[in-house]
């Protein structure tokens, strides 16, 4: 009898630390995919040198393609303006589907915030925040965690899409 007791114990110690390998396993795919995606639309913004018509479709496009569908709320800041995503659909124009964030409870695929008049030399340069939204989840268990990724793009100098952003703040 004692040898079956010990075995079971045994038994359950291997049964929970596969579990917490496969979960530390999951949590680096879905971390690692995350950087990837930020990554692919940080280098979209600057190929298409801000967000611009076609760069919004591009990254609408991309997230579309990769299985995105997190929302999350933007962080407000009092000193800038944050634009967020309400939809990814690449058919729908960028005024459309950006516009300004008013409120921090309200969801978006992702949001970003142009920073400009930083330089007192070169006031034509500018660079973008991106916040994009991921979940953490588990077949069996669901959803566990949510986080934020974040990121910047280089400095762009003479952005295109000073025109387009006065047309989402209304």
């Amino acid at each position: 009898m004692k040898q079956t007791i010990s075995g079971t114990w045994v038994f359950m110690l291997v049964i929970f630390f596969t579990l917490i390998f496969a979960a530390y396993i999951a949590l680096t795919i879905n971390y690692s995919k995350s950087f990837k995606v930020k990554n692919e639309v940080l280098s979209l913004i600057e190929k298409n040198e801000g967000f611009t018509d076609n760069g919004v479709k591009l990254i609408n496009n991309y997230l579309t393609q990769t299985g995105y569908k997190t929302m999350g709320a933007c962080h407000l800041q009092s000193d800038t303006v944050v634009y967020g995503a309400k939809t990814i659909d690449p058919s729908v124009p960028a005024a459309s589907a950006i516009e300004k964030v008013n409120s921090s409870k309200n969801q978006y695929y992702y949001c970003f915030t142009k920073y400009t008049n930083y330089h007192s030399y070169f006031k034509t340069r500018a660079y973008y925040k991106i916040n994009l939204f991921f979940h953490f989840d588990l077949p069996v268990l669901g959803d566990l965690y949510s986080f934020d990724v974040e990121g910047q793009t280089s400095e762009i100098d003479a952005t295109y899409d000073s025109d387009n952003l006065t047309d989402w703040m209304k």
